[in-house]
């Protein structure tokens, strides 16, 4: 499992004027929920954001005001017509956290005989929900279709 730093800053003004002018100077409010504490409300850089929403397998390491907070991310709310990042909500974890992520499925293809034979591969599955410690998250599950033939 990979992990990135991003750096954010408070955000002291809540709303949807507030946000909407966050958004406007290129941040991105965030919520970070931190279990037996208050939550944290950030702003990061959106180019920062994109890449948590991309990523969203990895812990990652947010830094506010000279402190570090490791978090994963729990959902990202974008908007419906332009489908840029409107919210990110976080989760505070340690790497002892039980956490429920969902992870990409890669089928491998290379030595599948029904492909080989002419066949295609139609992956209905492309995710799989997944509990496990924090830091045993993978990037991704393998599949090995080296005894799939055609049908």
């Amino acid at each position: 499992m990979s992990q990135a730093t991003i750096s954010g800053s408070v955000r002291n003004t809540f709303g949807t004027k507030a946000s909407n002018a966050s958004r406007a100077q290129g941040q991105v409010p965030m919520t970070i929920s931190r279990p037996g504490q208050d939550s944290l409300h950030i702003t990061v850089a959106e180019k920062d954001a994109e890449d948590i929403a991309d990523h969203s397998t990895k812990k990652f390491t947010i830094q506010v005001d000279g402190a570090d907070t490791d978090v994963v991310l729990k959902e990202v709310s974008r908007h419906v017509l332009n489908d840029r990042i409107q919210h990110i909500d976080l989760i505070g974890v340690t790497d002892d956290s039980d956490v429920v992520v969902n992870i990409p499925v890669r089928p491998l293809t290379q030595n599948c005989p029904g492909i080989k034979e002419g066949g295609l591969l139609e992956q209905s599955l492309r995710k799989v929900k997944i509990k496990c410690k924090v830091k045993d998250i993978p990037d991704h599950l393998e599949v090995d279709l080296s005894d799939v033939g055609v049908g």
